[in-house]
């Protein structure tokens, strides 16, 4: 095969990293409440089929054709029933999530809306609270290191590698960090972009 046609080839059938991956997209909302910042999350409805009842911030599936940061706004409106017109974004945020599935862009920005006055749909959002953001800035989350372990079929090849089943595997672990507040356990990629958020406020 010439190395033209080969390089056609590959040139027609390349992927993109966008269509690689399923993508989602997360807006963690500040507002202000007695002249106070604080964090808005949710609870999520035990309705759903993806992680019932646990706390996260808005977010969601990127639509084809869409920007993840209009994404995160989008979702946020959905699932919190407010107007585009009261949310701000501020920052990127770092990406929260890649895997070998999934990648979640993160996103953070303002309310500009009372919190009482915010109904969210409760198809998704079993409840919202909110955690004054100098909680987090004093507060050091506890962080647990899992191990990732490789454990290949019984018919893996081991003859064709070096040192055989003594092949020094490279698993990767990664940390998974909680927050507690008021009886509340925030946890993994919610907690992983307050981390985030928290380290810009103090550098």
């Amino acid at each position: 095969m010439k190395v033209f046609d080969i390089l056609n080839k590959l040139e027609a059938n390349q992927r993109s990293y966008k269509e690689s991956f399923r993508r989602y997209a997360v807006f963690a909302p500040i507002i202000e409440i007695d002249h106070d910042a604080h964090l808005l999350l949710e609870v999520r409805s035990n309705k759903l089929s993806s992680q019932p009842g646990e706390i996260s911030f808005p977010g969601g599936r990127i639509e084809e054709n869409e920007s993840w940061r209009d994404a995160a706004m989008r979702e946020t409106c959905e699932e919190l029933n407010v107007e585009l017109a009261n949310l701000k974004w501020v920052s990127d945020l770092n990406i929260a999530n890649l895997s070998n599935a999934r990648i979640v862009y993160a996103g953070v920005g303002t309310i500009d809306q009372a919190i009482g006055d915010i109904s969210p749909n409760k198809d998704e959002v079993h409840k919202i609270f909110t955690v004054p953001i100098e909680y987090f800035l004093l507060s050091e989350p506890e962080v647990y290191s899992v191990a990732t372990e490789i454990k290949p079929p019984p018919n893996f090849p081991y003859d064709l590698i070096p040192n055989g089943k003594d092949y020094n595997w490279r698993g990767r672990g990664y940390d998974v960090p909680f927050y507690k507040y008021d009886n509340k356990v925030i946890w993994g990629l919610t907690a992983r972009i307050i981390i985030d958020i928290v380290n810009r406020l103090k550098s």
